[in-house]
C-alpha cells in the first residue's frame, strides 16, 4: 500500500509494561491514549526539556482508556488525572515512547 503524504490528525496507542505488587510478582498493566498527531519537529516545542513529560501530554492527550480506580471503575479522562496516573514511575516514560514508536512509521516485521 503506498503513504498518504497527509495523516489523520489523531492516533489512538496502547501502553504497556508491568509493575511488580506487594509480594514482588509483576503485574501486567496497559492502557491507551488517543493523542493529536505532531510532526517530529513539532516534539521538541511539546515536550520541553526540563519540563515533565505530564505538561506535554496534557498539550496533545485528547481521551484514555483502560484506566481504572481502585474500585476497578473507569476514569474519565481529565488533565489532573492524567497527572495523577503519570505520578507512577515509569509510566510517563513508557507513555512517551509508544507516542514516539506509535505515531509515526516503524519498520514491517
Amino acid at each position: 500500500m503506498a503513504i498518504k503524504i497527509t495523516l489523520s490528525a489523531l492516533v489512538k496507542f496502547p501502553v504497556k509494561g508491568e509493575l511488580n505488587d506487594d509480594k514482588g510478582n509483576k503485574q501486567p498493566v496497559h492502557f491507551t491514549l488517543t493523542c493529536e498527531r505532531r510532526t517530529a519537529e513539532e516534539w521538541k516545542e511539546i515536550f520541553k526539556e526540563g519540563e515533565k513529560l505530564s505538561e506535554g501530554f496534557a498539550q496533545i492527550t485528547k481521551d484514555w482508556g483502560d484506566v481504572q480506580d481502585d474500585q476497578g471503575k473507569p476514569v474519565p479522562y481529565s488533565k489532573d488525572a492524567l497527572e495523577q496516573l503519570f505520578r507512577i514511575p515509569g509510566v510517563a516514560q513508557l507513555a512517551y515512547v509508544a507516542y514516539v514508536t506509535e505515531s509515526g512509521v516503524k519498520a514491517k516485521n
